[in-house]
């Protein structure tokens, strides 16, 4: 080890690569609260109720002394929100329904204090009370399907993610799979499922065009192409998907079918993504676990290999 675990550089380091997923909730809440039209402050405001420290060591006494939290005489679940997704999700759709409420009956005078007092303190409430425990229960559910998956089919759900990812990237609806990867390291502390998928999609695609690449006899597609698949190795892929593949259909029929193929790879020997970084080449790291076992790394290099080879074949 170049820099040991104990040493306060690493612990700093550690915890500044870790400091956005801690606080997921609050980004999110920003992101939620653009999609719900409420207001951003509000919305990031409840994220920080359920991250506050103090409600932190409050849950962690509770679990030590047996007592449940009261607030107004309502019991409130011990639970982390700490890089959690549905809790704030449902959290600030909540809100989005709530502010107009508060806006409506707060006095005109008084309004700019009432209202966000009003919307906080009713959201807030039933963030602790009621939808940050129905999402913490729903993504332990999720986490245990998972597991079910794991054990019965581990290759099924990365292989067609895998496959149909460049189509779900055109259509923008990898957005609604990203959370659930978010939250299996969340709850599991890895992710089998989209991640490693998503990464033998972009080496294929990579792989794909770089096949173009070779395989032109146009100097400007020659181009275009080395350095869409040199980015999409990396783990960029649209300019790969939108100025090659999708342009030609091969290469992308290509991609889709080496993506499965290495999704196949990496779920029969149960790839594990336990820290998160684009899908590509130079973020393989990630695939190294914590207790210091590289076998998993070497299974992402032999999915890269794979997946690349099958694309560009």
């Amino acid at each position: 080890k170049v820099v040991s675990t104990d040493a306060q550089t690493y612990q700093v380091v550690n915890f500044m690569a870790d400091s956005a997923f801690y606080f997921l909730p609050v980004l999110l809440a920003n992101s939620a609260a653009k999609k719900f039209k409420c207001n951003p402050y509000l919305a990031m405001m409840v994220g920080g109720i359920l991250l506050h420290p103090n409600f932190v060591n409050m849950v962690t006494a509770s679990k030590e002394s047996g007592e449940a939290i009261k607030l107004f005489f309502l019991p409130v679940y011990n639970a982390s929100y700490s890089s959690s997704v549905i809790p704030i999700i449902l959290s600030v759709w909540f809100l989005s329904f709530v502010e107009p409420i508060a806006d409506k009956v707060s006095p005109k005078a008084v309004k700019f204090f009432t209202k966000p007092l009003i919307t906080v303190l009713v959201g807030g409430v039933a963030a602790l009370v009621v939808l940050g425990p129905v999402g913490y229960i729903i993504a332990n559910i999720i986490a245990s399907g998972i597991n079910g998956l794991e054990t019965y089919a581990s290759w099924l759900v990365p292989t067609i993610l895998g496959g149909l990812f460049p189509l779900l990237v055109m259509t923008g609806t990898h957005y609604g799979i990203i959370p659930i990867g978010i939250n299996n390291r969340m709850t599991l502390g890895y992710d089998t499922i989209v991640y490693p998928g998503n990464l033998a999609s972009n080496i294929a695609q990579g792989g794909a065009t770089l096949a173009v690449a070779v395989k032109s006899k146009v100097s400007e597609v020659k181009q275009l192409a080395s350095s869409a698949g040199i980015t999409a190795v990396c783990g960029i892929t649209e300019p790969a998907l939108y100025g090659v593949c999708l342009n030609y259909r091969t290469p992308l029929l290509g991609a889709m079918s080496g993506a499965a193929i290495g999704s196949v790879f990496a779920g029969l020997v149960d790839l594990k993504q336990y820290v998160y970084a684009g899908p590509g080449l130079i973020t393989s790291p990630v695939y190294i676990s914590p207790d210091g076992s590289i076998t998993n790394f070497y299974f992402c290099l032999i999915t890269i290999a794979v997946s690349a080879l099958a694309g560009f074949a």
